[in-house]
């Protein structure tokens, strides 16, 4: 009885293992990965950019909210993102171009519905003038059209912000049918941290 116990708890053992082997972010080469692997924030670089952050200019505003969730399915493995919805608004007319805040409280099939969402970490040369030392990440980003953001973590007179690069993905369309164009400008942005 106690051998058919001992080897209960070792298979158990065994089993949990398999099930939470750890992959840190930054260290994943996409290759050669155990099955239901579980993909990371192991330093915490995703919580930099947890929050609500709002850039205006006069006539516009954008506000990004991003959120971290952790250990979401995609596939057959495991990983912690952030995700993120969007507020864009002409401040002029006091109406919105775009808003989709309210996706963060919806129940979608998906945490990957989220009009922003992703957790890559590169390691590449740097879109921007003046980089952080504070690793940057570039995510999923829509509106209309598919593209992405790079954001990196910066300070403006005291105060947290990020700055982001918007580029939009190349989109083709049928003969004479208009060319999508995304509904936020593509370009920098600087970011303030809200309370």
């Amino acid at each position: 009885m106690k051998k058919i116990i001992i080897t209960i708890v070792l298979l158990f053992g065994l089993h949990c293992v398999a099930q939470n082997t750890i992959i840190d972010i930054p260290n994943w080469n996409g290759e050669n990965n155990p099955p239901n692997f579980h993909l990371k924030d192991v330093n915490h670089i995703l919580d930099n950019f947890v929050g609500t952050w709002l850039y205006t200019n006069g006539t516009t505003s954008l506000k990004i909210v991003l959120e971290k969730r952790e250990h979401v399915l995609k596939g057959n493995y495991y990983e912690d993102i952030l995700i993120g919805e969007y507020q864009y608004r002409d401040i002029t007319n006091n109406t919105d171009l775009f808003n989709s805040l309210p996706n963060l409280q919806a129940a979608l099939p998906s945490e990957y519905y989220h009009k922003i969402f992703g957790n890559y970490m590169p390691t590449t040369i740097t879109p921007f003038d003046n980089p952080s030392p504070i690793r940057r990440v570039d995510l999923h980003f829509h509106d209309n059209i598919a593209g992405s953001i790079k954001i990196q973590k910066i300070t403006v007179n005291g105060q947290n912000a990020i700055e982001i690069l918007k580029v939009s993905s190349i989109t083709t369309q049928l003969e004479g049918q208009p060319t999508l164009q995304p509904i936020l400008p593509d370009g920098f942005y600087t970011l303030i941290k809200q309370p």
